[in-house]
């Protein structure tokens, strides 16, 4: 039977599904890993899906991943290297090492011959009331009894729009409540959420998600962290537009992935300046020197900044910590 959770964003969707698979799961081991999965699909419905960001400290989620992710798949990419500068366990689930097999961005935009994302925003300015506002991402002949790392968990998107508000359906066919529904399913979906709104002067609705299978990794440290935790709904600051201008974005935000830094380049969308360039540098110079946190100030987004800010103040502060703790007191 299936279970409905109403949730405000992935922050309380998180906590709710936590509680969810404490009371109510059982064991099963798929492909050798052991999980607790609820016994039925579980539809998670955010009515405040703009509020992207995790903001919750126990999870310690990646942001910056987390962001690039989103914005490399609205891109329609399929490359292991742009998110591997950020995750560095991610090419695992590359089958060649270049490339991934079920991207979502590359299935949307590009794996079927045409770009769903602009014939469904065309069918919408079209037909606003319509229907037919799907998106495919499953591919039969690729996906149904193949070998791969990287099999497609979500698998179509429907949009709906009524009056002025465009609500969002996603479809899963497997979810891990904790890396994939609430942290970075969240973000990509929330984004394409948001661009199809824009490019249809709608306002961002209802965002459901279907779970066929909902489940957390049992063995793994961060369910046995989280499930011990008390968690509570957070307090989100005010958000930050991402796509303000939403003709321009995808070309600026491919000129962006090919220079960062460029002084030349003119940007439409304030949150590339304004947001993502600050979170960008000061990733890297995390990376490098360990010392990124200076740079966030910069970041005009209070949600990414502040999530941003817990994330690399807990690592540079272990290290800060570390090295003093050495003979002598001196940093090494």
């Amino acid at each position: 039977m299936a279970t409905v959770l109403t949730c405000r964003n992935a922050n309380d969707a998180l906590v709710q599904g936590i509680q969810l698979l404490k009371e109510t799961s059982y064991q099963v081991t798929v492909r050798r890993k052991s999980t607790l999965e609820y016994p039925g699909p579980v539809i998670t419905t955010y009515h405040a899906p703009w509020e992207r960001v995790m903001l919750h400290e126990v999870r310690d989620a990646n942001p910056f991943f987390h962001l690039i992710d989103g914005l490399w798949v609205l891109a329609g990419r399929k490359d292991v290297e742009l998110l591997s500068k950020f995750n560095s366990n991610i090419a695992q689930f590359s089958d060649d090492g270049k490339t991934f097999h079920g991207a979502y961005g590359d299935r949307l935009r590009w794996a079927f011959e045409i770009d769903q994302l602009a014939y469904v925003i065309r069918l919408l300015q079209r037909d606003p009331n319509t229907r037919r506002a799907v998106l495919g991402i499953w591919n039969p002949y690729k996906d149904l009894d193949m070998e791969s790392n990287d099999i497609p968990c979500n698998n179509m998107i429907y949009f709906r729009r009524r009056g002025l508000r465009l609500d969002m359906t996603v479809c899963c066919r497997s979810n891990d409540l904790i890396w994939g529904l609430t942290g970075s399913n969240f973000v990509q979906f929330t984004l394409i959420h948001e661009y199809v709104a824009k490019a249809t002067n709608s306002n961002m609705g209802i965002y459901d998600h279907l779970s066929n299978s909902y489940h957390v990794y049992n063995e793994r440290e961060d369910w046995q962290r989280l499930s011990n935790a008390r968690l509570f709904p957070r307090h989100y600051p005010e958000i930050f537009v991402t796509v303000s201008n939403w003709e321009t974005f995808l070309y600026e935000l491919e000129q962006f992935f090919m220079a960062p830094n460029s002084t030349t380049l003119r940007y439409k969308n304030a949150f590339f300046l304004d947001v993502l360039r600050p979170m960008w540098n000061a990733w890297f110079r995390h990376k490098e020197f360990k010392d990124g946190l200076a740079l966030l100030d910069e970041c005009k987004a209070n949600d990414w900044r502040q999530a941003c800010q817990t994330w690399m103040s807990k690592r540079e502060n272990i290290l800060q910590s570390a090295s003093t703790s050495l003979p002598g007191g001196e940093a090494r």
